[in-house]
């Protein structure tokens, strides 16, 4: 019977054409079978994986599984950024396929996905997995004092290489108003408000969540902060309350204002205790008063509340200096002071001009504006201080400041200034330290001084303009030399030591100490003979050893070493330099 080929072809999309050749015969009454097998489209298919907080998310093992096929699987292994690929020899069909990720590192939890379609439109595919992190810390913020919640606060876990925060806000329905991402393990708990960092728990564990565990909850009670109150009352300057004062209190935190009530009371609160505060009264509309402005520093108090009161003074006074004693043209520094906590006139309690004398060398200078003395401000609470060029100061005794009066004070300005200068003494850039160092004029006045332990700073007192020469009076230097000018006060010089050499011929009798004792500076000398007080040992490097004195007869041999260390022998250097 003859017999005839058929060719059988499938096509699929996802899938290379398949083919099939059969041979039929007439003979064949059943009908007859083919197997074609389809091969899939080759396609590359890559699985992301992220994290946040972030992780080194190498060596995850992936696995692609044909849903409903098991036996057909494919696994990959995740590099650092968590990319798993799949590509030649991996040939996906298209459809439905279940991907499963284990071996997630600490801090974030394994992933699956189902129903993840492939097609091949596309190649390579890509498709994301977000991996959730195994932990998360939740919690509340609370003032110690009244127990309610404080929103802003930075809440942040640490330890080495990590950092995790989140911000406190609003209760939520989980009874929380913080949360944070986390890994588990031990973290380093703080919480900052207002810039201000408290350390919450130096080593807090937080757990891996999992279906069964309690979530990790930690409640922060943060200290009160202090906010100090300013009180008091504001009265009439012939007595009784003043109703309707305003109070403004201003400084670089803001600014706070309140009324006085019917008995002249009032409060501030909330301030910041770490500036200054510009407190004004200012008196009601229609009241005939002054306002007054005082300069408050909570932390003067240690931040407890303080009590301010204040009369309203129907006018302001003055002070008016009348200045004398000084130089035409003479340019004098004049300071009016006050002494009271709350000072009226600034921040400071003081306030300066410059003021140029006349012909005749005088002046007069008026203060304005003055609060008068009182119970709240004090009585006699101003003075004045005039320094004229190279004079001392001279200062006022207590003023007292009278309502719509003018004390008047007269000062005669001080006579020149002791002129006290400072030198600073080296040789050869070495600290000259511990010595008795004189100044000697042109004129032969000398003056002394002595520096403070272990100090190469001197100070002389009264010291006319002019050339003076330095000396070290116990020997050792050879003089200096400094040119004192008026208005300079410190100056310095490096003295030049002395080196004498050692002399060729031996002398009766020789001291090996140095003539200041304790300088040890030692005057060299050269051999020594039976007898002696002690010897003075020349070593290699021109430096002297003074030994101590014999008691008659001794060699001298019980040499010093620079450092003051005896030696058992001397030296050959040593012998040779003792002119042995």
């Amino acid at each position: 019977a003859s017999a005839t080929s058929w060719t059988v072809t499938l096509s699929a999309d996802g899938y290379t054409d398949a083919t099939d050749t059969e041979s039929v015969t007439t003979v064949d009454v059943a009908a007859g079978n083919t197997d074609i097998i389809a091969t899939p489209v080759e396609v590359s298919i890559q699985f992301t994986h992220t994290a946040d907080p972030l992780a080194d998310l190498s060596g995850m093992n992936v696995t692609a599984t044909r849903a409903g096929v098991e036996e057909v699987g494919f696994t990959a292994i995740t590099n650092a950024t968590g990319l798993a690929s799949f590509g030649v020899g991996q040939l996906f069909a298209p459809g439905t396929w279940q991907i499963t990720t284990t071996g997630a590192p600490t801090g974030v939890q394994n992933a699956s996905g189902s129903n993840i379609v492939v097609v091949h439109e596309t190649s390579p595919q890509t498709i994301v997995f977000d991996l959730p992190t195994n932990s998360m810390l939740y919690g509340t913020v609370r003032n110690m004092i009244d127990g309610e919640l404080v929103e802003g606060v930075l809440v942040r876990a640490q330890r080495e290489g990590e950092s995790y925060s989140g911000i406190s806000g609003p209760m939520t329905d989980g009874g929380y108003n913080f949360s944070v991402k986390a890994r588990s393990g031990t973290w380093r708990i703080t919480a900052t408000r207002d810039g201000e960092e408290y350390l919450v728990d130096e080593a807090f564990e937080i757990r891996k969540d999992g279906p069964d565990t309690e979530p990790n909850w930690l409640d922060i009670v943060l200290p009160a902060v202090v906010t100090p109150v300013i009180a008091g009352q504001v009265s009439a300057e012939g007595g009784g309350g003043v109703e309707g004062a305003t109070i403004t209190a201003t400084s670089s935190a803001g600014t706070v204002s309140t009324t006085t009530s019917e008995d002249g009371s009032y409060e501030l609160a909330d301030l910041a205790d770490d500036v200054t505060w510009a407190v004004t009264f200012t008196p009601p509309e229609g009241y005939e008063g002054q306002p007054v402005t005082r300069y408050v520093a909570p932390g003067y108090s240690g931040g407890a509340d303080i009590t301010l009161n204040q009369t309203l003074p129907s006018s302001l006074g003055s002070i008016e200096v009348s200045l004398d004693g000084g130089d035409a043209g003479e340019q004098v520094a004049l300071t009016l002071s006050e002494t009271t906590p709350f000072p009226t006139l600034n921040a400071s309690g003081t306030e300066s001009v410059m003021v140029t004398l006349g012909a005749e060398g005088t002046a007069t200078v008026t203060f304005d504006g003055l609060v008068p003395d009182g119970a709240e401000v004090g009585l006699a609470r101003f003075s004045v201080t005039a320094i004229g060029e190279g004079r001392d100061p001279v200062s006022s005794s207590a003023i007292s400041v009278m309502a719509g009066q003018t004390t008047s004070v007269s000062l005669s300005l001080g006579g020149a200034t002791t002129n006290v200068i400072q030198v600073t003494i080296t040789s050869d850039g070495e600290p000259v330290a511990d010595r008795t160092v004189e100044l000697l004029s042109g004129t032969g006045e000398t003056k002394g001084a002595t520096a403070a332990p272990g100090s190469n700073v001197y100070t002389f007192s009264d010291i006319e303009a002019g050339e003076w020469q330095v000396t070290v009076p116990t020997g050792g230097f050879f003089p200096g030399t400094i040119v004192v000018t008026d208005g300079q006060t410190d100056y310095a010089v490096d003295l030049v030591a002395i080196d004498e050499e050692p002399t060729d011929e031996p002398t009766e009798e020789t001291e090996g100490t140095s003539e200041g004792g304790d300088d040890g500076d030692a005057e060299e000398s050269g051999e020594v003979t039976e007898g002696t007080e002690g010897t003075t040992d020349e070593v290699g490097d021109g430096t002297s050893n003074g030994t101590g004195g014999d008691s008659g007869g001794s060699d001298g041999s019980s040499d010093v070493d620079p450092d003051g260390t005896p030696d058992p022998e001397p030296t050959e250097t040593q012998t040779e330099g003792a002119g042995g």
